[in-house]
């Protein structure tokens, strides 16, 4: 499994926002939905959360 078909559960993001403005560095709150099995939306969310950080890789046809 790769790490795109780990994050293939149903998790969606459903709200990106922040609270505190002029704050340094800025604090963004994700909110996410899923519905499914708790440990599948948790080893889905985790590897959502390994994710950051690495440079995103591009697929070719």
């Amino acid at each position: 499994m790769n790490d795109a078909e780990s994050v293939s559960v149903a998790v969606n993001i459903v709200a990106l926002h922040h609270h505190m403005t002029g704050t340094e560095p800025t604090i963004f709150f994700l909110h996410y939905w899923g519905k499914g099995r708790a440990d599948e939306l948790a080893r889905s969310v985790k590897a959502a959360v390994d994710l950051l950080g690495k440079p995103a890789t591009a697929t070719r046809p």
